[in-house]
């Protein structure tokens, strides 16, 4: 199974996240050999043992756009595979977010596509695995054809879907420790969400670990995995990884090719963005756009940078957007005594109106805060 994008550059600094990640790997073998070593295992379909030591059974990846999550994602499930560890790895599209388990669906299909569990399990066990066909119909042809099934209640209807879940992924971990790489979860529908949470909590213990991405930046306030978050945390079972960005040292690392002007002008203007470093030196090299070339005008940007600001923009008020426009021309910085003026045009300002503006474009990723200014 081939994990990560190809020609990819050398992943450079980011070696605490990597650290912590290697160190949570480890964590989540010792619960297999632990298991392995005779020790009580809970059965599928039992209550999860309380005694249980508290780990955190799924690590969430946060940041902006580009930063480099889906990149730490890779390192970390390269490593995985390097230890013999089964992956399945996902992504979430916004296109898909209404669309119910979707992203369950396909990694499910992608674990037992592995060949990591007996096929004779599920004719074993028909009455755990039958509500799994509403996600993989394929099941079908591995159940008797003679089995009739009640159906359930409805309110007891998603709870058999998520235990037959938990049940398929809990005779994968039987053989292999599993790791599960959900990626760009932002945009994942809330009945994925929801799963997620139920998975972590019931295999508590189990050589499982959930590996997420997620753009906080992009997380509206009113999304169930806000809610669902905190309630992990507060459980301790989750662990929320901050990705930041780079410092100028490590942009220059990885963009070192350029010559040492045009080193300085991408480096300034990426913002400790490896992805739009990245994308400003191919273009540059290229020659699509010129070494002089002025970040401020949307034509002389590469076009996979300007779809991502073009997004950003699409999430916030034209009030915002204008007074956006207005800092722009201060440069990389600005106090809020300046902008305040700039947006009055000398005219009496409400600068409560102009903080909410400020605080709506620090929850889109248009500003970061530098001490007591912007």
């Amino acid at each position: 199974m081939h994990i990560g994008r190809t020609q990819q550059s050398p992943l450079v600094g980011r070696d605490e996240e990597i650290a912590r990640l290697n160190q949570l790997l480890q964590i989540t073998e010792q619960a297999r050999r632990l298991r392995l070593a005779g020790q009580k295992k809970s059965a599928l379909l039992t209550p999860m043992d309380l005694n249980t030591p508290r780990r955190q059974q799924c690590v969430m990846l946060m940041g902006d756009v580009g930063i480099g999550k889906t990149r730490l994602a890779e390192e970390a499930a390269r490593e995985a595979k390097r230890r013999n560890w089964a992956v399945a790895w996902c992504r979430a599209y916004t296109q898909e977010s209404s669309v119910p388990y979707r992203l369950w669906t396909e990694t499910l299909r992608k674990a037992m596509s592995q060949g990591l569990w007996q096929r004779q399990e599920v004719t074993r066990r028909p009455l755990i695995y039958q509500p799994l066909r509403v996600l993989l119909p394929e099941l079908q042809d591995l159940l008797p054809s003679t089995l009739q099934v009640m159906p359930p209640p409805p309110e007891q209807e998603q709870l058999r879907l998520w235990e037959s879940t938990r049940a398929l992924l809990s005779t994968i971990s039987e053989g292999t420790t599993l790791l599960i790489v959900l990626d760009d979860l932002q945009w994942a529908d809330s009945s994925s969400c929801e799963l997620l949470t139920y998975l972590v909590r019931q295999m508590r213990g189990q050589p499982v670990m959930f590996l997420c991405t997620c753009r906080d930046t992009e997380l509206p306030a009113n999304h169930p995995l806000r809610g669902l978050l905190t309630d992990l945390q507060r459980e301790q079972a989750v662990e929320l990884i901050p990705v930041k960005p780079m410092s100028e040292t490590e942009i220059r690392q990885l963009i070192g090719h350029l010559p040492e002007p045009v080193l300085k002008r991408v480096s300034d203007r990426a913002s400790g963005n490896p992805f739009f470093a990245e994308e400003l030196a191919r273009t540059i090299t290229s020659g699509a756009i010129d070494i002089t070339f002025d970040p401020a005008n949307p034509d002389q940007l590469p076009d996979t940078i300007q779809a991502v600001l073009d997004l950003r923009l699409a999430r916030i008020s034209p009030r915002c957007q204008h007074i956006l426009e207005r800092g722009a021309v201060l440069g990389s910085s600005f106090q809020f005594n300046t902008i305040l003026d700039m947006a009055s045009g000398g005219a009496p300002a409400d600068e409560d109106e102009i903080l909410d503006l400020l605080e709506e474009a620090l929850q889109a990723g248009m500003l970061t805060e530098e001490g007591s200014g912007m």
